[in-house]
């Protein structure tokens, strides 16, 4: 069954929340990210570097309570449904200190009873939002 919008955007802002809670310490561990991202999955960051669902683990692993990172979800767009899977776009902004970031992500979503919210991330890619990367980017 296709993935509703309203379920595609509780799972990408949910999977945010996860990582901001890693990130500030507030939770006890990695197990709800890893219960979403499939066995193949794959990310390419915005600085073009590609990573498996092993390195994503391993990074966010070393990151715990490391961050007052805020993380912001906008404009999402459902792309593409076919089936259980879903093709969507959405913006991520990250706030740390005075910092601000900008993203664009797509990403490809199947729908799978036993994650947590009904989803489960294939892959994510993220590009820079113009005039949006960190000056060292």
């Amino acid at each position: 069954m296709s993935p509703s919008e309203e379920q595609i955007t509780a799972e990408i802002v949910g999977l945010h929340e996860d990582f901001e809670a890693w990130f500030h310490g507030t939770s006890a561990s990695l197990d709800s990210v890893a219960a979403v991202l499939g066995e193949g999955f794959w990310f390419v960051g915005p600085a073009g570097m590609p990573v498996d669902r092993a390195g994503v683990l391993a990074f966010l692993q070393g990151g715990k309570g490391g961050s007052d990172v805020a993380i912001r979800i906008e404009n999402v767009r459902v792309l593409w449904r076919r089936q259980d899977l879903a093709g969507v776009s959405y913006e991520e902004w990250q706030t740390t200190g005075d910092a601000v970031t900008g993203r664009v992500s797509s990403a490809v979503l199947e729908a799978d009873e036993v994650a947590p919210r009904g989803l489960r991330w294939l892959s994510v890619h993220e590009t820079w939002l113009p005039g949006q990367a960190p000056p060292d980017d």
